[in-house]
């Protein structure tokens, strides 16, 4: 059988490696193949497979024992003495030597353990050939795996027999096909993994779990019912759908799983009854579409005007009341119940972060019990918050709940006046308990406040109710304090009169001038028991002199009705003198009043110039002004001392009053001795006045010019152009410069400062007329030569003045207008016929322009006017000059 009859059991495709701790159970199968090279059907005495079990297929232990196929010799004697038979372990696997043993049909010695056996194979040698068609057998193979089990469904793996020696030496021969078959269910594992879905979305793909042997071969023949619950369960979800399945060829598949939770690393656990159960891989569960608002962190009870704390925090929602932690969406926050009609104060809307928006700066002004918020955002349904409450902040100040009522004085203002303690927002300060102060504020009446003014508060409110003013008045106020709280001012009520009693004068009798009414107007008042005015009155009162020192008799109008309860009587007069007058009133049923003293008098009215001033020299006194005070009779008041002022009335020339111009009168008189005016001229007038008395103005006197002092330039020269006169005025004045006109005399003028050496030309002297000497320009005063710094002197015949007999004018120029021909101080077109003139004939220039200067057509300075100064003369026309 060796010439080509050894065989091998094939192993095929590649095998997964396991460790021992996960081999699961299966069956090895040997597979004789039949029709193999060299080899009949017939050469094996047994055909079909041997299953080995997988659960002794483990490292470190054999596996039950195998019957391997007999092999047959073909022909007698193939076997030769020599030969060996080698049975080659599968890859992977060992064979326990000391068992294995070869069974012989026929005459064929084998002699065992010779040489010794391997484990990965054993060896056989013939000692004696066979003398007839023989068998073998092999007993006691058992096989273990090496290393890792090696026991995939569907694998294939190989037993080789090789023969040696003999006719055919080293002749393989496939002998075994060995396949692996699952073996029994033993545990379940996940084909389809769960994956990321959002919640109450179904997982897809759909889950799928198989049924494994030990092996982790799927059991194809298992219909095991699995059963599919959540494992790790990290947000809390609930599991649904059809959550147990029956495997179909070993496969339970779920098709409609979801879970209405969000979270992050969620397992699935499938569980069969006898079975070991799997968990799933992590997967995660988000957020489906955003549908609602809700509340995280509820509002919480807080004082008024102080943000809410913990901050209020909204999160955007799916169906499933989970988180969108996508969402960036506006959530805007109102109040929902206001039962206290508070504002919200604070940042709203607010963008959500992750799905969560937080409101940390939100505030309610009033206070309340019952409070909602109201969250919403576009798209989203709303939410409404838990129920709190808003207490009073700290106390800040008062008010008034109850403002004083119109009263009569020295009654109880009813209803009782009450103040509140109040927080920064108005709200009362139920908890508040400490005193509060009551006092007027405006007090228009100078009213006095009576009652007990200071109460503790009771729940925040403090009750006044004994409280009254003694004085009437329109417009009291009530100020209402506490320590450490800004105080409070009622509005405004008014006191009332009570009943009328008696008389008092308000405007008392002053001293007056016999005959003249008493002023200010003498004025009774009608008071009650408190001295209040009583307003309502209208009663007649009768006024009459009390004490009479000086025998006079009251006239005007005696009897007057009060208005508003005051008799105002503003005609009373006396006529006879006295000191200590006192009046009397009366009015029927009431208790009447005598006034303070007072005295009769008689007194200044008017001023009068009893001595009128007079013409006189300016600087000179005037002889003696005196002014008289009179009374309204026009009589001298002789015990009148006061002091008279003097002013200029009138004043045409404006001049000053000099010297006493105050002087205190002298049984009546004041007397002037030492004014003077310094301005010479007619019409001024004086004004006298004096405290109490109608001021009087004096008749119109003049103020003649002083003695001749001297000469001044009342028109000084000018710089002047060459060849135009000179115009100049000088006055004869007093020492106050006053123009002494009743002098006339001659006046010369002659040069005083001539810095080029020039002569004066025209008219030099003249006789002054009303004091003046006046050169015109007829007179022709001129100088021929232009220069700068000159100064004229004045100068006159007669005898000498008080003062100076000359003065010097202010310095003045003669100019050099090249080109004025026509002598209008402009060069123009106007200038053209003259120039013609003054070039052609000086004597015909000098007829036409007779007070002009022909050299000023000279234009090229060469000192001779002719036709060479034609051209410079049109160059000073065109400017370029």
């Amino acid at each position: 059988m060796c010439s080509a009859k050894s065989a091998i059991v094939r192993r095929g495709g590649s095998v997964p490696r396991f460790g021992a701790s996960s081999l699961a159970t299966g069956v090895l199968l040997f597979t004789l193949l039949a029709g193999a090279a060299g080899l009949r059907a017939d050469s094996v005495t047994t055909l079909g497979t041997m299953p080995i079990s997988a659960d002794t297929i483990v490292a470190n232990g054999f596996g039950t024992l195998l019957t391997l196929p007999v092999i047959a010799e073909e022909v007698a004697g193939e076997w030769q003495a020599g030969s060996t038979i080698l049975l080659v372990a599968p890859a992977g696997f060992e064979f326990d030597p000391n068992q294995i043993t070869a069974v012989i049909f026929g005459d064929i010695v084998l002699l065992d353990n010779t040489p010794p056996h391997g484990t990965a194979f054993v060896t056989f040698n013939v000692v004696t050939a066979s003398t007839g068609a023989s068998q073998i057998g092999f007993s006691g193979v058992r096989l273990r795996h090496v290393t890792d089990p090696n026991c995939t469904a569907g694998e294939r793996a190989d037993i080789t027999v090789t023969c040696s020696g003999g006719n055919n030496l080293n002749v393989s021969t496939q002998l075994i096909d060995v396949t692996v078959v699952a073996g029994f269910a033993t545990r379940l594992g996940f084909v389809q993994q769960p994956t990321n879905t959002v919640a109450g979305g179904v997982i897809s793909p759909a889950v799928t779990v198989e049924v494994l042997d030990q092996c982790d071969n799927l059991a194809t023949t298992s219909t095991a019912l699995v059963a599919m619950a959540i494992g790790t369960n990290p947000g809390g979800g609930t599991l649904s759908g059809t959550t147990a399945r029956n495997a179909v060829a070993g496969l339970a598949t779920f098709n409609d799983l979801s879970i209405n939770k969000t979270g992050t690393g969620y397992t699935l656990a499938a569980s069969s009854a006898v079975l070991t159960g799997a968990t799933s891989v992590t997967f995660n569960i988000t957020p489906a579409a955003a549908t609602h608002l809700g509340f995280v962190q509820q509002p919480t009870n807080t004082v008024a005007g102080v943000a809410i704390s913990p901050a209020v925090t909204v999160q955007i929602l799916d169906a499933f009341e989970n988180r969108v932690t996508t969402s960036t969406a506006s959530i805007a926050m109102a109040i929902g119940t206001n039962p206290g009609g508070g504002t919200l104060s604070g940042t709203t809307p607010r963008n959500a972060v992750a799905g969560l928006a937080t409101f940390n700066d939100l505030s309610i002004n009033k206070t309340g019990t019952g409070y909602t918020l109201a969250a919403s955002s576009t798209g989203l349904t709303s939410a409404t918050s838990m129920a709190f409450n808003i207490t009073p902040a700290a106390a800040h100040h008062l008010g008034f709940v109850q403002q004083p009522t119109n009263a009569v004085a020295g009654v109880v203002i009813s209803p009782a006046v009450t103040v509140e303690v109040l927080d920064a927002f108005n709200n009362r300060v139920t908890w508040w308990s400490s005193s509060v102060t009551m006092a007027i504020g405006t007090n228009p009446g100078g009213g006095t406040l009576s009652g007990t003014t200071t109460r503790n508060a009771v729940a925040g409110l403090a009750t006044f109710n004994d409280l009254s003013i003694d004085t009437p008045g329109v417009g009291y106020t009530l100020a209402a304090t506490s320590a450490g709280l800004t105080g409070a001012n009622s509005a405004s009520f008014n006191i009332t009169p009570a009943a009328a009693t008696h008389l008092g004068f308000v405007q008392q009798p002053t001293n007056t001038v016999a005959g003249y009414p008493i002023s200010p107007a003498v004025t009774v008042e009608i008071l009650d028991a408190f001295n209040n005015r009583v307003t309502w009155s209208s009663s007649s009162v009768t006024m009459a002199i009390g004490t009479n020192p000086g025998g006079g008799t009251l006239n005007g109008t005696t009897t007057r009705n009060a208005v508003a309860g005051l008799a105002t009587f503003n005609d009373l007069s006396i006529d006879t003198p006295g000191v200590g007058y006192t009046l009397a009133a009366s009015s029927a049923g009431l208790t009447g009043a005598n006034s303070a003293s007072f005295n009769i008098t008689t007194i200044i009215d008017h001023l009068a110039f009893i001595i009128q001033p007079v013409n006189t020299a300016a600087g000179s006194a005037l002889p003696p002004v005196v002014v008289a005070g009179f009374d309204a009779l026009n009589n001298l008041v002789t015990t009148w001392t006061g002091p008279v002022t003097l002013t200029l009335g009138m004043n045409p020339p404006g001049g000053i009053l000099h010297g006493t111009t105050t002087r205190n009168a002298v049984a009546g008189l004041a007397t002037f001795t030492d004014l003077w005016i310094d301005r010479a001229g007619c019409g001024y007038t004086l004004h006298a006045a004096a405290p109490g008395a109608l001021p009087a103005d004096s008749l119109a006197f003049c103020i003649t010019p002083g003695p001749a002092f001297g000469l001044v330039f009342t028109v000084q020269p000018v710089s002047t152009p060459l060849g135009a006169p000179l115009l100049v005025q000088v006055a004869i004045v007093d020492s106050f410069g006053n123009v002494v006109v009743n002098d006339d005399r001659a006046i010369s003028l002659a040069l005083q400062d001539n810095p080029c050496g020039a002569t004066l030309y025209g008219t030099t002297a003249l006789l002054s007329v009303n004091g003046l000497a006046t050169w015109t320009a007829i007179h022709g005063l001129n100088i021929t030569v232009p220069c700068t710094g000159y100064a004229l002197q004045a100068s006159h015949s007669g005898p000498p003045f008080g003062g100076s007999d000359t003065v010097v004018s202010a310095a003045f120029n003669i100019l050099l207008t090249l080109g004025d021909l026509n002598c209008d101080g402009h060069v123009n077109f106007n200038d053209i016929n003259p120039f013609v003139l003054a070039i052609t004939s000086a004597a015909q220039y000098a007829l036409a322009y007779p007070n002009c200067n022909r050299n000023f057509a000279d234009c090229n300075h060469d000192g001779v006017v002719d036709f060479d100064d034609i051209n410079p003369f049109v160059a000073i026309l065109s400017g370029g000059g």
